[in-house]
């Protein structure tokens, strides 16, 4: 039997299956750079760490294959994306767009409470030692995040 993967209360939600949470936590990694780009990804290994068989393993991999963070690469195994140069510019030039379009819809459409509400997570955001030092940008999952709100 599987161990239960155990994830902060914020990012946890009673209703999501074992895979779902493993995806989370693994995107998460990813996407904080814990798993460098490039990384090989060890199933047996990944199962050890996370305490889980490797079934919900694999649907939480094939998940992020869906989402482009991992590449499969025949008689290789998975790794994780790594980007180039000019890949990378593309996507920060796309998510500009985006964002910022977002950002104008949002301020259009949200109640005074709203606003309210992200200006306190911007307070929030501040008291950050990293954002303060000038070495880091203080980002949380769901409530806590500036660009969920």
């Amino acid at each position: 039997m599987s161990k239960v993967l155990t994830l902060p209360s914020s990012a946890h939600d009673d209703s999501e299956t074992l895979a779902e949470q493993i995806f989370r936590k693994i995107q998460s990694a990813i996407v904080k750079g814990e798993i460098a780009p490039g990384s090989k990804i060890s199933e047996p290994e990944l199962a050890r760490i996370h305490g889980v068989s490797r079934g919900p393993l694999r649907e939480a991999l094939h998940r992020l294959e869906g989402q482009r963070l991992l590449v499969r690469v025949p008689h290789a195994g998975a790794r994780v994306v790594s980007l180039s140069p000019q890949e990378l510019a593309e996507l920060y030039e796309i998510r500009e767009s985006l964002e910022g379009m977002a950002c104008r819809l949002a301020a259009e459409r949200m109640a005074p409470a709203e606003v309210e509400e992200v200006r306190q997570v911007l307070h929030a955001h501040e008291k950050d030692e990293a954002f303060q030092a000038g070495i880091g940008y203080y980002q949380q999952e769901g409530d806590y995040d500036f660009h969920y709100r």
